[in-house]
């Protein structure tokens, strides 16, 4: 853990040095702009940070890698982790769509590792969709996953200490018709999901291939509901995480969860860790 720190902190301080040529990492739920900032529509007032996420086994954690590099510079990016074959990943590259005055992060393009590319004159940063499948046989334990660059003249390192929980998810049931527009809040997406569970509104099948991001976060959120064992329990814990005073007031909201973009996570910090709900 300390070694971890360490190199955390001599990574912060290169990225002061050189600040166009670095990594870094956000949950699913901050989008993130051509220009390298939180899209409006997520932001809140400290998002979190990947340093050492939990995630669930039999389940799916993703993070957003963002890429900073001067335009038209070759980088190839890599990924590693320790012990191997812990867990197996997809990398996707974030395309954006234009929303009114907006840039935004949705469709969802899988690709081949390692991955070479180079930023376009009109870009800051590039964001991917790093998607780690946890599988139910897994051992608890901590894993060292790295999100790598080499730019021809230096490495460039992102860390994260995975911390491999106990809970084991089930294979959900259904999946929303609908799914809100990507001009929406991010964790629209989980909500959706979650009312299909719990408000009696229409599902379908999952979808054979993930194509966007708003796909993406209504699977990870219906899994993260099967750790709940009870409907009832289902409805508190997510009421109470996301901020709605009951279950009807959840069923008939048309605005965005009160407690901001990254409530979800609150969800499954009790879910995934035990720790206490707001």
């Amino acid at each position: 853990m300390n070694v971890l720190r360490t190199t955390l902190l001599s990574l912060t301080l290169c990225a002061g040095i050189v600040p166009a040529q670095r990594i870094w990492l956000a949950s699913e739920f901050q989008r993130v702009t051509p220009n390298g900032t939180f899209l409006d529509l997520d932001r809140v007032e400290r998002p979190r940070e990947i340093i050492s996420p939990a995630v669930a086994r039999n389940s799916h954690a993703s993070f957003r890698v963002v890429v900073e590099m001067p335009p038209g510079r070759p980088y190839t990016l890599f990924c590693a982790q320790n012990p191997d074959h812990t867990v197996t990943y997809r990398m996707y590259q974030e395309n954006y769509t234009r929303a009114g005055d907006s840039w935004i992060a949705d469709e969802l393009q899988l690709l081949d590792m390692p991955h070479s590319a180079k930023l376009s004159p009109e870009q800051k940063v590039q964001t991917y969709l790093l998607d780690l499948w946890v599988p139910a046989d897994a051992p608890v334990e901590r894993l060292r996953f790295e999100v790598q660059m080499d730019d021809g003249e230096r490495w460039v390192v992102y860390p994260m200490e995975v911390r491999i929980t106990a809970p084991v998810a089930k294979e959900p049931m259904g999946f929303p018709t609908r799914l809100p527009a990507a001009a929406e809040r991010a964790d629209q997406s989980a909500a959706a999901a979650a009312r299909v569970l719990l408000c009696g509104q229409r599902s379908t099948p999952p979808p054979a291939n993930i194509t966007n991001l708003r796909q993406l976060m209504a699977r990870n959120a219906l899994r993260d509901l099967t750790l709940i064992e009870t409907k009832d329990r289902t409805s508190e814990i997510l009421t109470q995480a996301l901020g709605y005073e009951n279950l009807d007031s959840f069923c008939r909201a048309t605005l965005p969860p009160p407690r901001g973009a990254e409530a979800w996570l609150r969800l499954r910090d009790h879910l995934y860790q035990g720790r206490p709900l707001p």
